[in-house]
């Protein structure tokens, strides 16, 4: 059985091409043959994708995810598929430590607001659970402020509920240790979405910033 082979572009005013001497029009441009255009074009592609998925990955991190790591990893694709010039093995670095820094101050904030306000072990179990549901349910309700309402809303809930059920403490109690534990994600979501949009606009200057 023989397959069909098409042939090379054959330029003109449409792409041309050739599949067992019949031949199609498919592109109302001539196609590029020179190998250093093809590649600019593939590699322009590449930063589109990788971009596209660096902004949801920062976006997801409102449900308490490190999403803040998919700018990181295309940072490190780019370094391995890229031209060795618009990113390179010291960005990478930079993106890494500024990821990094958003889980390092949602811990932070995670056990300074829990201990500000009373918080137990189980409290900051309900926070972290409550977080993650209530942003997954807001997300399919309304995405983005529907996820950041479930955010916090899910947050107060459980940390309420794991505080005055498993820790015993009263309503009172209960309650200002929800109160704490949603300040203390408030304060994490915010520095981690600066976080990610800094990686965002790195991102986007190191494609395409120097380019004319």
């Amino acid at each position: 059985m023989e397959f069909p082979v098409a042939s090379r572009n054959e330029g003109g005013p449409w792409g041309i091409c050739s599949v067992n001497n019949i031949k199609f029009a498919f592109l109302p441009f001539p196609l590029p043959d020179h190998p250093h255009i093809v590649a600019s074009m593939n590699q322009f592609a590449l930063e589109i994708i990788l971009f596209v998925f660096s902004v949801v990955g920062v976006l997801i991190g409102i449900l308490g995810l490190p999403g803040n790591f998919v700018p990181v990893l295309a940072a490190f694709i780019a370094v391995l598929a890229g031209n060795g010039t618009d990113i390179t093995w010291f960005w990478f670095i930079i993106f890494l430590l500024i990821a990094a820094s958003g889980e390092v101050v949602e811990q932070i904030t995670g056990v300074a607001g829990a201990k500000k306000s009373g918080s137990s072990r189980a409290g900051m179990w309900g926070a972290a659970i409550g977080g993650f549901a209530g942003g997954i349910a807001g997300t399919l309700l309304v995405p983005f402020f529907g996820s950041l309402i479930g955010v916090f809303l899910g947050c107060f809930i459980l940390t309420f509920a794991f505080e005055y059920f498993f820790s015993r403490k009263s309503a009172e109690e209960s309650r200002r240790a929800g109160f704490g534990a949603v300040i203390g994600k408030a304060a994490a979501i915010a520095y981690k979405f600066m976080a990610g949009f800094v990686l965002l606009i790195l991102l986007a200057w190191r494609f395409w910033g120097g380019r004319g």
